[in-house]
């Protein structure tokens, strides 16, 4: 069964600017979601935090019961994959083959 994604007055600060301020949600788990917002909301950023590619200012993000900042960077890999929208292509993909890119830094 898929973990719940809990964020929990998630704050991110990139270069001195407040980028996301207080973000709480909750994404229960083998669901399809969408984040939609204006172009500098700060989508990619929260994305991002969730992959540890942006350190969070203050908060928690737990994936069920597990806060992801006790993971190691590999275990994140493992557990969490982010396919940018704009990835570099690399030859003609099905949409399965574009998904599955998220798999290759556990080495899946």
């Amino acid at each position: 069964m898929a973990a719940d994604l809990f964020l929990d007055q998630v704050t991110v600060r990139l270069g001195g600017r407040l980028v996301l301020d207080s973000v709480s949600a909750l994404l229960p788990g083998a669901t399809l979601c969408c984040l939609l917002g204006p172009n500098g909301a700060g989508k990619t950023t929260l994305l991002r935090s969730l992959t540890g590619y942006v350190p969070l200012a203050s908060g928690t993000v737990r994936l069920g019961p597990t806060g992801l900042d006790t993971l190691s960077s590999r275990e994140r890999a493992r557990r969490i994959a982010l396919v940018p929208q704009l990835a570099p292509p690399v030859g003609p993909l099905t949409v399965l083959e574009a998904v599955a890119l998220g798999l290759l830094p556990r080495g899946a």
